[in-house]
């Protein structure tokens, strides 16, 4: 089944370093809670997932005029796709969908444009 979310995918930061340790920057952690809480509402059921498939969508730049927008047009700009998944395993691990993001054995990431909402679908597989 394939699953929405309505939140602007986000790359998991390096963590930084501090005075008393180790920390992730604050709107990752928000960003992090706000995506655990989407996965929780969505009541997915709790299986032995294999794969993950993703595609993040982002909305175009302001600054981007308008007559060059192409919905779905493919996101080769910024932002690693194996940095993009990762914050999306992780919230699946803390929603416990997954007990943990080493259980997959096919991870796909996809990014692309969008004239419309910035969101998040994704699809587990069970094999």
């Amino acid at each position: 089944m394939r699953y929405v979310i309505k939140i602007r995918g986000m790359p998991t930061p390096r963590p930084r370093a501090g005075k008393w340790g180790v920390y992730s920057p604050p709107t990752y952690k928000n960003y992090l809670e706000s995506l655990v809480q989407a996965i929780e509402e969505l009541d997915i059921p709790k299986e032995d997932y294999s794969s993950l498939q993703a595609a993040f969508y982002f909305e175009y730049p302001k600054s981007t005029p308008k007559k060059s927008r192409i919905d779905l047009d493919t996101h080769r700009n910024k932002f690693d796709g194996d940095n993009l998944i990762k914050g999306l395993m992780d919230a699946l691990t803390y929603a416990e969908v997954l007990r943990d993001d080493s259980q997959l054995y096919g991870v796909c990431v996809s990014k692309f444009y969008t004239t419309e909402e910035s969101r998040i679908e994704f699809e587990l597989d069970v094999s």
